[in-house]
């Protein structure tokens, strides 16, 4: 179904990284530092594409490791955490030639970059990476998919990705049924009762 000249993505779908692309598209990207640091920011937070290109200086607090976003889907402001490898490639972008003093993610002639510039170059490493049926917004299902696997509650990833309520994060359930939650090992021992 389609609305506009976008389409709608299939309800439901969730593809993410594995471990493997993750490699093959940093190393794909790593040439074009403006790319990188825009996949590795969008990996790190779950922006979506439109608020990563929004960000501007102001926005990032490298020393606090954290990008604000002011202006979001449901019209809440929200602060993302930016991982070690992020803040690192977002650094990189000061010492590139040309900075902007607002913008964060500019061309190499100082002006903001754009959808349609950024989805152009995406292809290019998406291809260079070998990445079939994968998305610039399933970066942010890689973000969430791989914070929930590595142990974060699905309000935790809810709050990162900025959803409105708990029910939009329920999309990633499949990802941790069956996982241990926090409090399992205390249920254990409990349940073990006490030595005779």
């Amino acid at each position: 179904m389609a609305t506009g000249p976008m389409m709608k993505e299939p309800r439901g779908r969730v593809r993410f990284l594995s471990d493997d692309e993750i490699n093959n598209v940093r190393n794909a990207a790593e040439p074009d530092p403006v790319m990188y640091a825009a996949i590795l920011v969008s990996l790190s937070t779950g922006l979506r594409q439109g608020e990563l290109l929004r960000l501007t200086w102001a926005d990032v607090d490298l020393t606090g490791a954290k990008v604000t976003v002011r202006e979001s889907k449901n019209d809440e402001q929200r602060a993302a955490h930016l991982t070690a490898t992020a803040v690192t490639a977002v650094k990189a972008l000061r010492a590139l030639p040309v900075v902007s003093p607002v913008h964060v993610f500019v061309l190499s002639d100082g002006t903001p970059l754009k959808k349609s510039l950024l989805e152009m170059r995406w292809n290019k490493i998406r291809t260079a990476a070998k990445l079939k049926d994968f998305r610039w917004h399933d970066l942010r299902h890689s973000c969430a998919s791989i914070l929930l696997q590595s142990g974060a509650t699905l309000a935790q990833v809810g709050s990162v990705l900025g959803h409105k309520s708990p029910a939009m994060s329920l999309r990633y359930a499949h990802l941790v049924q069956g996982a241990p939650v926090t409090g399992h090992d205390k249920l254990d021992e409990k349940l073990k009762g006490k030595s005779k």
